[in-house]
């Protein structure tokens, strides 16, 4: 990753300089510079990217980027897209995950639910668990019972 596409995560989450140069122990203007192409190492570019993923909460991200999340699931096949776990509870952190219930097709299969996981991780750039409602899982009964539309 570059300089520009750091810029480019970083303002796609709504992160200010200076909170990602804060996290990253460094100086707001060395960050400009950085994101306007000064040459740097590649240990730099990685912790100035593990700085803008550390503040990262699946919350709000999934907020600023839920129809883009909800069109692309449906585009796929998902219907009726539900969130779940921690993120409803408002006690997600950073590094957490982004729990999803979907309604998929019948024969929806594993390599379609993992295509779906990497399609929602490449918008919100946080790990996502996508599980598809089966009626016939009882071990759903607590995601079911907590789960609010997308």
């Amino acid at each position: 990753m570059d300089g520009s596409e750091l810029r480019a995560l970083r303002t796609k989450h709504g992160l200010t300089q200076t909170e990602v140069a804060r996290a990253a122990r460094m100086h707001q203007p060395d960050l400009s510079a950085l994101e306007n192409g000064r040459p740097t190492s590649d240990a730099l570019l990685t912790r100035v990217e593990g700085a803008i993923r550390s503040l990262l909460r699946p919350g709000p991200t999934l907020q600023r980027h839920r129809a883009e999340v909800r069109t692309l699931l449906e585009s796929m096949g998902a219907q009726r897209i539900r969130v779940f776990g921690s993120t409803i509870h408002g006690t997600d952190q950073p590094g957490s995950d982004v729990d999803l219930l979907v309604d998929a097709p019948e024969g929806t299969g594993l390599i379609a639910v993992i295509r779906m996981e990497e399609a929602v991780r490449a918008v919100l750039d946080l790990p996502v668990d996508i599980v598809v409602d089966d009626p016939a899982t009882p071990a759903l009964t607590t995601a079911r019972a907590e789960a609010v539309p997308l």
